[in-house]
């Protein structure tokens, strides 16, 4: 996942200027940068079946304003949102198919199989 981060985007574009607009765009990627970091700090494996833990990776990989003039650049979030999906087993791809058409190629978190249901409908 570390590949697919852009950290170049995470330094501002223009030269410090000594400006506060210059220091709060400073500010607010490194802000996003020291997210980031916690988040992946001592793992070794990503929670991306988290909402939550994918909500802030997406915030702290978007809307960077460190292009030129504070222009919002990316830090990678669409690549590493692919790295945290998985494909869809066929047993998911089953029950999210609508008039024959598959709504689910890629999912996130752990896979989901005909166990489960089992699993599901006896215990529950």
């Amino acid at each position: 996942m570390n590949d697919a981060i852009l950290w170049a985007n995470f330094t501002p574009l223009d030269t410090p200027d000594g400006t506060q607009l210059w220091t709060n765009r400073a500010l607010c990627c490194q802000g996003k940068q020291f997210n980031i970091q916690l988040m992946l700090q001592g793992r070794s494996t990503i929670p991306g079946d988290k909402p939550g833990f994918r909500t802030g990776l997406q915030d702290a990989l978007t809307a960077l304003p460190s292009g030129a003039s504070g222009a919002n650049k990316t830090g990678g979030w669409t690549a590493v949102q692919l790295v945290l999906q998985r494909l869809a087993t066929r047993f998911e791809n089953l029950f999210t198919t609508v008039d024959g058409v598959s709504k689910v190629s890629s999912v996130y978190g752990q896979r989901v199989d005909g166990n489960d249901c089992y699993l599901a409908y006896t215990t529950g």
